[in-house]
């Protein structure tokens, strides 16, 4: 059996406000001491323009928790692919595999919130066909082969 750690989606509720630049690191020692302990894997989620917060960048967040760690997968559960220029998530995922030694786990998804599509210039209806577009350009970006 595995055992994984996470949702990190550095929230701050009213209930319990945090600032965010404490969380961010709380996040990465707990990573870190998940990684010692043996934990298979850490999971960051992503949102925007939520009231309490939400981790927005987590390719970027994977980056440093890859920098910090040995052994644990790191994972997105999930990056709102529609939201996202394919060819950058192919990139961006990419190094952090490397920084990583391979141990990135690439969790991709629709979205839901009408306010994150509006705020990136995109539509609930445009997102079936941008996933569907992004899958295929990232398979493409990945293979041995030139694409355009």
């Amino acid at each position: 059996m595995k055992f994984g750690v996470g949702y990190y989606s550095l929230q701050s509720p009213s209930h319990n406000p945090r600032l965010h630049k404490d969380l961010y690191p709380e996040m990465l020692e707990e990573i870190s001491l998940a990684d010692q302990m043996g934990f298979d894997s850490a999971w960051l989620t992503e949102h925007h323009f939520l009231e309490d917060g939400y981790c927005p960048s987590s390719l970027v967040a994977a980056a440093a928790i890859a920098a910090r760690t040995k052994n644990i997968r790191i994972g997105t559960g999930v990056l709102l692919m529609p939201l996202h220029d394919p060819v950058r998530v192919a990139e961006d995922a990419a190094v952090v595999d490397l920084i990583s030694g391979g141990r990135l786990i690439l969790g991709i998804g629709l979205g839901y919130r009408q306010e994150e599509f509006s705020a990136f210039g995109r539509t609930l209806k445009q997102r079936r066909g941008r996933m569907e577009e992004s899958i295929e350009i990232l398979q493409k970006g990945w293979a041995d082969e030139p694409f355009s």
